[in-house]
């Protein structure tokens, strides 16, 4: 009787009673799809706790950041004030790597960094033509490059030497960086060599005396072996053309390694010592 009485009821309502019935699969399906998924979840998360190490990277995030070319003393403070002891002797910490980086430098490199630092920057010698009126700055030609980015050596030149008149028929060797003007031409600011750290260092003179006349008696030129431009000159080239180098004893903790950043490598005579003034990112 209730069998009968239930089955006239649904063909009576059977629009109803089909949305009842679609209702009820599709709570079904979201009880099975849930079950699936947390089940899968604690397997993965078991898996992981099983096979997986954690690697956890300490990095120093100071105002400037990301930029490491800025030096910062805040850094050496930050440092200090870490207790390695308690990171060494932690239960969690399987492996401890202090890892070194410096800068590695293949010598007689010139390759195209397109991330290089010194991009804009040079140490020039230039013979000065005249006056540029209408632009103020002084006209000339790059007689040599000490050391530029790209190739300019015997390419016309302005030198925007901040209103100062440079003699016409003289060599200058001066230290700057490139710029672009409103023309096509080369222009070029002399500067200090402006760096925080080699100051420290003791490097007070590369900051001074950024334009040098350099014009001998027979009306050529000649840089001193001793100038502190071939100092700059190299540094620009070497920093420009060089790569950070991590020395490690556990390459499987190396965050960057696992990133794909960094690579292992080997190269004869990779790391060079060269007559250079501390690069900015130096602490």
């Amino acid at each position: 009787m209730f069998i009968k009485h239930g089955i006239l009821n649904v063909l009576r309502s059977w629009k109803k009673s089909m949305l009842f019935l679609l209702l009820l699969v599709m709570l079904v399906n979201v009880l099975c799809i849930s079950i699936g998924l947390y089940a899968a979840i604690n397997n993965f998360m078991a898996e992981c706790d099983r096979v997986y190490t954690t690697i956890a990277q300490l990095e120093y995030m100071g105002a400037s950041y990301p930029n490491e070319l800025e030096y910062d003393p805040g850094i050496a403070r930050a440092y200090d004030a870490i207790d390695l002891e308690a990171i060494r002797s932690n239960p969690a910490t399987k492996v401890w790597d202090p890892t070194d980086a410096a800068l590695g430098y293949i010598e007689g490199t010139s390759g195209m960094n397109s991330l290089a630092p010194y991009k804009m920057n040079g140490v020039l010698v230039v013979r000065i033509d005249g006056f540029v009126e209408n632009e103020q700055v002084n006209s000339g030609v790059i007689t040599k490059a000490l050391y530029s980015y790209n190739d300019v050596e015997g390419k016309i030149v302005y030198v925007d030497a901040l209103g100062q008149r440079l003699t016409p028929g003289r060599y200058y060797l001066m230290n700057g960086e490139f710029y672009f003007g409103r023309t096509s031409m080369e222009y070029f600011r002399p500067g200090p060599y402006e760096n925080a750290r080699a100051e420290l260092e003791g490097f007070d003179k590369y900051t001074a005396d950024v334009i040098v006349d350099i014009t001998t008696d027979d009306g050529s030129f000649s840089i001193p072996d001793d100038s502190y431009f071939w100092s700059i000159a190299d540094t620009y080239n070497v920093v420009n053309n060089s790569v950070t180098v991590y020395a490690t004893s556990a390459a499987e903790a190396l965050y960057p390694f696992h990133q794909q950043s960094l690579y292992l490598g080997l190269k004869a005579g990779f790391l060079q010592r060269r007559n250079t003034l501390p690069a900015p990112g130096c602490a």
